[in-house]
């Protein structure tokens, strides 16, 4: 079990091999309208925590009319213990509303963390 701090006022404790979050931005305030989880509970002022984190250092781009989905998961990627926060952005103008790879990002979870 790993501890993840998602900013100074929220930690969650990991149990499952990964953490994944669907979360829905306006993209005119940047704030979160609407988030669902899949393993871990997290309350929205967590969420919108970590959704600043990651628009502040380029791991989530705003695109889109008025709003951006995007898929945050934090898990182990490779054969290593490091955990990994990982962005997939949803394009509503691309077919089945298919991932949008141009601005999907990868970085390690200690270094999210130092943020």
């Amino acid at each position: 079990m790993k501890t993840i701090k998602v900013s100074e006022f929220v930690t969650e404790e990991r149990h499952s091999r990964c953490e994944m979050y669907n979360v829905i931005i306006d993209n005119e305030t940047k704030k979160v309208i609407k988030f669902t989880w899949r393993f871990v509970q997290m309350f929205k002022k967590g969420v919108q925590d970590m959704v600043d984190k990651l628009i502040e250092n380029k791991m989530i781009t705003i695109f889109g009319d008025k709003t951006t989905e995007v898929h945050i998961n934090i898990w182990d990627i490779d054969e290593t213990d490091e955990l990994h926060i990982e962005t997939y952005h949803r394009n509503p103008l691309l077919p089945d509303n298919e991932l949008f790879d141009d601005y999907d990002r990868t970085m390690l979870y200690s270094e999210f963390e130092k943020l």
